[in-house]
């Protein structure tokens, strides 16, 4: 039941959609290859690094449910093939990425992703930051581009923008504010009005409090 209310949930961004139809087809058609994805590429890496955890199982597959419809709506609009394995470990990294950085000012963290994004070296000091390597990893495999690659570039650039967001927040117990936009959504989602979180809090594990 809660996967199907996840679904029926992207139609609060149906402007994004190429015509009712086209929203139709994603939610009967290819939503489903978004759960399969995850199911094959992302539910593996919680097991092996925070555990079953259905929450966290959960508040992932949202995410990518709602970020798949930004990307099935670009890849329509641009006539290119809709990677859906790609979708689901981006808004899997996305969501990951700004719970742990936009959410606790940690600087000697911020460091430690930067350097991720340079060079591909991370230390997880927690499970929750095994997960965020995991998928990385994942995603750098996927894509098979060489460092010097532009994209690499332009995630480094964005990374540096985020840790340059001014102190102060609305969200209590945020030092932070949360702008819902790490590097991965930025690049894929400039234009998008959906949240690529799904609203509800990451599950309460290692350094995330």
């Amino acid at each position: 039941m809660g996967a199907v209310r996840d679904v029926i949930g992207v139609a609060r961004c149906s402007a994004m959609a190429v015509g009712l139809v086209s929203l139709l087809r994603y939610i009967l058609f290819d939503s489903k290859r978004l759960f399969r994805s995850f199911d094959d590429v992302v539910a593996p890496l919680l097991d092996r690094t925070v555990g079953a955890d259905r929450r966290t199982y959960d508040v992932l597959l949202a995410s990518s449910i709602k970020f798949g419809l930004a990307m099935w709506g670009y890849a329509e609009m641009a006539r290119l093939p809709f990677d859906a394995e790609l979708v689901v470990l981006g808004s899997s990294f996305t969501r990951v990425y700004d719970d742990l950085v936009d959410n606790f000012d940690q600087p000697a963290l911020d460091d430690r992703v930067a350097e991720m994004f340079r060079t591909g070296l991370f230390q997880p000091l927690s499970d929750v930051e095994s997960l965020l390597l995991a998928l990385y990893q994942s995603i750098e495999t996927r894509l098979a581009r060489p460092r010097d690659d532009p994209i690499y570039a332009a995630v480094r650039e964005l990374h540096r923008y985020e840790r340059q967001v001014p102190a102060g927040s609305s969200i209590p117990a945020s030092p932070r504010p949360r702008s819902g936009r790490s590097p991965g959504t930025r690049a894929a989602t400039a234009s998008s009005r959906c949240s690529p979180c799904c609203g509800r809090p990451w599950p309460t594990r290692n350094a995330i409090s």
